[in-house]
């Protein structure tokens, strides 16, 4: 517990009241958003070789440091693979196979699920139609494993809470060697298929409509475009197989497999307002606007992915970075990504697109991401006043820890184990290696 919490939570409560805490005129306002050595720490001096190349980038939230390496490379890195160490010996059972649990709304080993006559979750209403519930696959020799990631450590083997039915999302995989994920999908005029992975927040409504209306796109699919005809096996379980997803042919034997990655603090920000805009409040924050973001970083890091779905009917937008990078073909065979291009500046979401163009046939002119969610000025406002809260800010690393890792971001300085729990967060282990 964090001392003097009373007096503290006492005082901040008046601040809030009278607004005189956050107002853009205060004399002294928190420079985090614009001044990231106040919330990463120092930048590295000019001929420093100590580390990793470390380089600045104004993103759409706040000013923050990333590495000079590609994506691409920190993900197929030890450290990124190894982050969560997977614990594969019972998925590769022949008699745990993916199964979609009904009740909890997860795809989970069949072993962690349990029968009806035990008070489980089998759905016997679709048991002889043309999707099932449980399937078991005959599994290639050589199998390509995906990385385990947040959402696999942290859902109970035992955990048999009642979820709300989300047809929209796709159910999130725990555990099971293969993970479906949504797909953006487009093939030129010139036959190149490309395929990439419908990451919630990430610029993926911008890249939908960019390539949907490409005057060189000769056919396109939507992340939410669905069908029973592609129920046929191996992918034949159920919610999964009518999504497009990874788990389609037409997906995986696609030309160009590219994703799009995006600073993980901005990216969770984003989440908070998914449909609507950060607004001030005169020349201020608004107090309920600030309390919903440190809300949302409490319950994701106390309840995501599982216990939040219990009270939810949706949560596309909050699985880790990582997650949607560990997608699988339908026999658990993870995808191997050609390039993964960042977002967070309007220079690199040209830079994505440009290598689309040049490896595609599409014309791809020049566009730009719609930011939407309020004005940059008001947006760097928020940043300093939601991660002004050192719980907030532990509660985002630890959630989206991977994602710092495997992207190459840097972690806010508060972000120590220490540091963290002094305000009741644990931080995943691996999170403080080098």
């Amino acid at each position: 517990m964090r001392r003097g919490g009373g007096l503290r939570s006492l005082v901040l409560w008046v601040l809030w009241g009278t607004g005189a805490a956050l107002r853009l005129s205060s004399p002294n306002p928190p420079p985090l958003a614009s001044k990231p050595e106040a919330f990463f720490g120092p930048a590295r001096r000019d001929g420093d070789k100590s580390g990793p190349d470390r380089r600045a980038f104004a993103g759409e939230f706040h000013n923050g440091f990333r590495q000079g390496q590609s994506p691409l490379e920190t993900l197929k890195s030890e450290r990124c693979q190894q982050f969560f160490p997977p614990e594969w010996d019972e998925a590769l059972d022949d008699k745990n196979h993916i199964t979609r649990d009904t009740w909890t709304q997860l795809l989970r080993p069949h072993r962690e699920v349990r029968p009806p006559h035990r008070g489980g979750t089998w759905d016997h209403n679709v048991k002889e139609g043309k999707y099932k519930t449980s399937r078991a696959v005959e599994r290639p020799t050589e199998l390509r494993k995906r990385m385990f990631t947040y959402e696999d450590v942290t859902v109970p083997k035992d955990f048999t809470q009642k979820a709300q039915a989300d047809f929209w999302c796709l159910d999130m995989a725990v555990r099971t060697l293969e993970r479906p994920v949504k797909m953006i999908s487009a093939r030129s005029k010139l036959n190149t298929t490309i395929a990439i992975p419908a990451i919630w927040k990430v610029a993926s409504t911008s890249i939908h409509d960019v390539l949907e209306h490409d005057k060189n796109t000769e056919e396109f699919s939507s992340p939410h475009r669905a069908s029973f005809e592609w129920c046929e096996p191996p992918n034949t379980v159920q919610q999964a197989c009518t999504k497009h997803s990874t788990f389609l042919d037409s997906n995986v034997n696609a030309n160009i497999k590219v994703a799009f990655v995006r600073s993980p603090l901005d990216r969770f920000l984003s989440s908070v307002w998914e449909h609507a805009e950060w607004t001030a409040c005169g020349n201020a924050v608004c107090p309920e606007q600030v309390q919903e973001g440190r809300k949302k970083a409490r319950e994701l890091a106390s309840l995501f992915p599982h216990a939040y779905l219990i009270n939810m009917t949706r949560s596309c937008e909050d699985p880790t970075q990582s997650y949607f990078l560990s997608a699988t073909d339908a026999v658990g065979n993870v995808y191997e990504w050609d390039s993964i291009e960042r977002v967070d500046t309007p220079e690199d979401f040209q830079a994505g697109m440009s290598f689309l163009a040049e490896h595609s046939g599409l014309e791809l002119p020049a566009v730009s991401h719609k930011n939407s969610g309020g004005t940059s000025a008001v947006k760097r406002m928020y940043f300093d006043a939601v991660f002004s809260d050192p719980e907030t800010t532990c509660s985002v690393c630890k959630v989206y820890a991977q994602d710092f890792v495997c992207l190459g971001y840097d972690l806010p300085s508060q972000c120590t184990e220490e540091a963290c729990a002094e305000v009741g967060v644990q931080l995943p282990a691996n999170l403080q290696a080098e």
